[in-house]
Formats: C-alpha cells, structure tokens, sequence
C-alpha cells in the first residue's frame, strides 16, 4: 500500500471515450505525460489504486486518450469521471519553474 504523501497529482480524468472503457485524461502540465510509469494511481474508498495501462494516445500536449486493464466499458470508465490521478513522486517530471523553485526554498 502506498501512502498519499509519497504520490503526486498529476492530472485528472475527464470523461469515458468510446464504448470499451477507454478514458479521455487531462494532464496538468505537458511534462507530466513524459513520466515512465505504466501505472497510475486512483483513490478509492480511502486508498491508491494502481490502475496499469493498456493502451495510451496522445491527443493534445496536455490532454490523452488512455485505455486501462479492467475498465472495459462505458458504463465502468463512467465511474472515474473529474478522478484525480497521481503517480509516484520519484517518477515526477517536474516542469523547470517548479524545479527552480524547490532548490531556492532549500
């Protein structure tokens, strides 16, 4: 089990694409769908979820179309519509201001 404060946001789900559970998924910044992952993470009832992925489609620079093992219809990819997801931290790749940041605040 991982814990919320080893996870980072990095986008949002926004709604179900297709009929076969594909998901369409906004990223906060366009670094972020760089990440090697082949997993993220969805809160439910209190814990991180791995959910991996099956298939993923870049549709914008911020915004994709990624199909996810066990979510195989409209009716299941519904469910985790305005979801937040997250990832490891270590896994982050984090946009330069952000970078620059966190070394001016050691």
């Amino acid at each position: 089990m991982i814990a919320e404060k080893n996870l980072f946001e990095i986008g949002k789900i926004l709604k179900p694409h297709g009929v076969k559970g594909e998901l369409t998924v906004f990223f906060h910044e366009p670094e972020y769908m760089d990440s090697d992952c082949d997993y993220y993470f969805f809160q439910l009832e209190g814990l991180f979820v791995p959910f991996y992925i099956e298939d993923f489609h870049f549709k914008s620079n911020v915004t994709a179309q990624i199909k996810f093992r066990l979510i195989d219809s409209i009716e299941e990819a519904t469910i985790y519509s305005n979801t937040p997801f997250y990832i490891p931290k270590e896994l982050v790749n984090k946009p330069q201001d952000i970078l620059l940041s966190s070394i001016w605040e050691q």
